[in-house]
């Protein structure tokens, strides 16, 4: 009889669970690459600001994504807005939408996104 009643269990559980996972709503996933305008395929952080734009810290700057598109900040040598290291470690939004951003050289810096 206890063979039984753990048999009727277990078939019990797994109509549960069957049931659970087909009655969820399917979603949509879509993958970004650098065709679609992200500096490097190689994430670091990523953090959403007040503003709700998303902030991509990547081994080749700092990326902006507003729900259309990416915006790339990066910095060339000799550049008034030189970075000394392109790779991010941190980013943090602040309640100005300003960034702060540390790189791996533990570098800070300030990224005013209004300009």
């Amino acid at each position: 009889m206890c063979l039984y009643n753990r048999f009727l269990f277990q078939l019990f559980a797994l109509w549960l669970f069957v049931s659970q996972v087909s009655g969820q709503p399917l979603c949509r996933v879509r993958h970004f690459t650098s065709a679609d305008g992200l500096s490097a395929m190689s994430l670091s952080a990523i953090e959403q600001s007040s503003d709700q734009l998303i902030w991509l810290g990547t081994w080749n700057g700092l990326c902006c994504y507003d729900g259309y598109g990416f915006t790339a900040f990066s910095s060339n040598p000799g550049s008034k807005h030189f970075l000394s290291s392109r790779r991010m470690a941190m980013l943090a939004p602040n309640s100005r939408n300003y960034v702060w951003c540390i790189t791996y050289d533990r570098s800070l810096y300030l990224f005013d996104t209004h300009t």
